[in-house]
């Protein structure tokens, strides 16, 4: 089951629920109730790869690397 964060509209206060993600819209702030907080955007993290998550292949003898490598573009 995912785990959304909001923000309420009335008071502020952000808050997380693990919740399917078709009920959503029922969601109410837990400190001052109010309905229909705003959705914010999770940020998660991919730079440890888990079980069954496949590493990058070393590069060919040879090879320094692209030159845009680690530049983010």
């Amino acid at each position: 089951m995912p785990i959304f964060d909001f923000k309420c509209r009335q008071c502020g206060h952000k808050f997380d629920v693990m919740i399917p993600a078709l009920e959503k819209n029922k969601v109410g702030c837990p400190q001052c109730g109010a309905a229909n907080p705003t959705q914010l955007l999770a940020p998660f993290n991919t730079s440890r790869p888990g079980p069954g998550v496949r590493k990058p292949k070393p590069a060919p003898d040879g090879c320094n690397g692209c030159a845009v490598a680690g530049t983010g573009g």
